[in-house]
């Protein structure tokens, strides 16, 4: 395992969007950027037509998930530092007694074969954004699918991920609205348009 300072998707190198939504664990010259590249060396070649997502189903050694249920169990409101929105908004954390793993990677790619830029990368399978992430928008299901997904999902807490003093008492709109008690969207579904 080491840092990667460069990204090859095939012959070409991979462009991270300025917005780019990585685990800072896992970005560029960092200590598990090689699971990135592992994920572009087995994704097809000639994949990307506008915007698609990648999930590698097993990766050389367990991760750990960054997302899981809700479960009924509350969750923390707070700024998630891995966002690079030029507005940041709150994100639902949950602290957990056990480290859940994840042998799943994905990555996300936008533009062309030849132009590749990576917009989203991070481990366990497709995971949507959140409603108030420009992106909802234009995932599965749009941003309907993305608020029934994150009233049922939270972040792992860690204090590396979270920016400090940015904790909430209350959640935001969309999460108490409407609230959904099961969704049909579950990580680990792949996205392919």
């Amino acid at each position: 395992m080491s840092a990667v300072y460069v990204w090859k998707y095939g012959k070409y190198t991979v462009r991270v969007s300025e917005t780019a939504d990585i685990p800072s664990l896992y970005r560029l010259k960092r200590p598990l950027s090689d699971v990135v590249q592992q994920a572009l060396n087995l994704m097809p070649s000639g994949f990307i037509e506008r915007k698609e997502s990648f999930t590698l189903a097993h990766t050389y050694k367990p991760l750990n998930a960054i997302v899981v249920p809700l479960e009924d169990r509350k969750p923390r409101w707070m700024i998630n530092v891995s966002h690079h929105a030029r507005i940041r908004q709150v994100s639902p954390f949950l602290e957990l007694d056990e480290v859940t793993l994840t042998r799943e990677f994905t990555i996300e790619l936008e533009g062309s074969r030849m132009t590749p830029r990576l917009v989203r990368a991070y481990p366990g399978g497709y995971i949507p954004p959140l409603p108030w992430q420009v992106s909802a928008g234009d995932a599965p299901g749009g941003v309907r699918a993305c608020i029934e997904f994150w009233q049922q999902h939270a972040y792992v807490y860690s204090t590396t991920l979270v920016a400090v003093d940015t904790e909430v008492t209350r959640p935001p709109e969309w999460f108490t609205k409407s609230r959904i008690r099961r969704s049909t969207v579950t990580p680990g579904r792949g996205l392919r348009r």
